[in-house]
């Protein structure tokens, strides 16, 4: 058996996947047809979203 980190096995799956492999090719090919977006604009999207407030940490149970 192979010694593999997580992160390397995580790097394998998503390379070899047919469903990642598929969406990456969709996103490429709007890019190419549209441009894509602009950096001032993507930052402007990101910026203007909803901020989400970190969920407070939960207590360990003690056994």
């Amino acid at each position: 058996m192979l010694n593999v980190k997580d992160d390397d096995l995580e790097r394998i799956l998503l390379a070899n996947s047919p469903r990642l492999q598929a969406i990456l090719a969709d996103a490429e090919k709007r890019i190419q047809t549209t441009g894509g977006v602009k950096h001032e604009e993507m930052w402007a999207m990101i910026e203007s979203a909803p901020q989400e407030k970190p969920k407070p940490a939960r207590a360990k149970r003690k056994v």
